[in-house]
């Protein structure tokens, strides 16, 4: 059998390859405690709740919670050509947040094939005034920001946000910011 691989032993972020090993491993070692039969109190049940699994006894005691590792996010910003992106980096573009999936150089044009789609916002409905034959006005893209950098939460202000535990959009509310949603 394998060991579990931590990265605060190996002294960075775990790769994919990593967490899938850890995860196969895992399911081995639960594989094998549930063939073996204990006399007493065993494991009843293995549920998740959001980034932990949890595991229940056959007493109904809860024996133990594992949070599952998460993938860490890069915050580039807006999306630029001949640029470097590698596993995890976060870019605005064209009003929606993509996660880069394929490390690669950027070329001038966006290549969606290296990317997931991880939010869109997409552009509100506009009425012209009658008689006005008026071009629409473009419609700004959610800027992003890594936890450390985030500006001053403005009274009704949304912007996405990034830290070890996932993408979040956020409110400003005047004095902070408030999470409105999980993205990721």
């Amino acid at each position: 059998m394998m060991s579990i691989i931590l990265s605060k032993n190996k002294g960075f972020p775990l790769t994919h390859e990593e967490l899938d090993q850890n995860l196969e491993e895992l399911d081995t070692k639960v594989k094998h405690l549930e063939q073996m039969s204990l006399p007493g109190e065993g494991i009843k049940e293995i549920t998740q709740e959001g980034d932990e699994i949890i595991f229940e006894s056959t007493f109904g005691r809860r024996l133990g919670r594992v949070r599952l590792p998460m993938p860490l996010f890069h915050h580039m910003g807006l999306w630029k050509g001949h640029t470097s992106y590698v596993y995890g980096s976060l870019v605005t573009w064209e009003n929606k947040v993509y996660f880069c999936h394929t490390s690669h150089v950027s070329e001038s044009i966006f290549n969606e094939l290296m990317w997931s789609l991880l939010l869109y916002v997409p552009e509100p409905e506009r009425a012209e005034p009658s008689g006005v034959n008026s071009a629409p006005q473009p419609f700004p893209s959610l800027p992003l920001y890594h936890k450390d950098t985030l500006p001053e939460p403005a009274m009704g202000r949304l912007c996405l946000m990034t830290e070890s535990t996932g993408l979040f959009m956020l409110m400003g509310c005047g004095d902070k910011w408030h999470t409105v949603q999980k993205v990721a």
